[in-house]
């Protein structure tokens, strides 16, 4: 269960931290794998480079080689800003204006019909987080 925590039946990864950001750790005993893994995805690409421990001389130093190859990528990758995120069109939107969809409320009428009333609705990010 290496980075993770099971609560109430459910798995939740508790790699949060800004120290392993972008980093996991495999250990397969069954295959004899362990290394350190770099993962992170920009603009739809995934970028993945595994660090084993053999190759760097033991779990500390390919460690400390993930962090520096993560640190070098997201100097050369920033994350895309909320600005950004929030102007980009999903292939679903038929309204062409991003934050801005068409929503149909149902309801059942006393002799058992079912209506469908359509609206379109509008919607936009609150505060910088």
């Amino acid at each position: 269960m290496d980075g993770k925590v099971k609560l109430n039946g459910k798995r939740r990864n508790n790699n949060r931290s800004k120290v392993l950001y972008g980093i996991s750790r495999i250990d397969d005993c069954a295959n004899r794998s362990h290394a350190w893994r770099f993962k992170l995805v920009r603009r739809g690409e995934i970028f993945v480079k595994n660090f084993p421990d053999k190759s760097w001389g033991g779990k500390q130093k390919a460690l400390v080689a993930v962090k520096q190859h993560r640190d070098k990528f997201l100097v050369d990758n920033p994350p895309i800003s909320r600005k950004d995120v929030c102007s980009i069109i999903g292939r679903n939107n038929t309204s062409g204006i991003a934050g801005v969809y068409r929503y149909a409320k149902s309801y059942t009428l006393k002799n058992g019909k079912l209506k469908k009333s359509w609206y379109w609705e509008a919607t936009w990010p609150v505060g910088n987080s």
